[in-house]
């Protein structure tokens, strides 16, 4: 049996609140880390709350395309991306809260834990 589309989404959650962080551990030699905190509320729930953690990498990146005579044709660029950081295991999991505040509480003694 076919699905609607309308059927199949689960939860619709809106962005609440974006922190930064600059976290005090070494991480491929970089010091501080850092890190953003994206919280987000999950509509037509007064206490679902979940949170996304990343942290800022640094990359070199070389075009492929195009190129002239098997070269690439532009200079590499240094580029600031946002990656979701799996240490502090936050994940996308659904926590519950009493308000943003109570929630940005929560995800913030759940980092202090992790770095202790």
């Amino acid at each position: 049996m076919k699905r609607k589309h309308s059927e199949a989404i689960l939860a619709t959650y809106e962005l609440k609140r974006v922190i930064y962080l600059d976290v005090n551990i070494e991480l491929n030699g970089k010091l501080p880390v850092e890190i953003k905190v994206s919280l987000f509320k999950r509509l037509g729930s007064k206490d679902r709350y979940r949170a996304r953690v990343a942290r800022l990498e640094h990359y070199r990146i070389q075009p492929s395309f195009p190129q002239r005579k098997g070269v690439p044709a532009h200079q590499a660029s240094d580029e600031e991306i946002w990656v979701q950081d799996p240490f502090f295991q936050l994940g996308e999991r659904e926590m519950r809260a009493t308000s943003v505040t109570d929630a940005i509480q929560q995800l913030l003694s759940a980092i202090k834990t992790k770095l202790d």
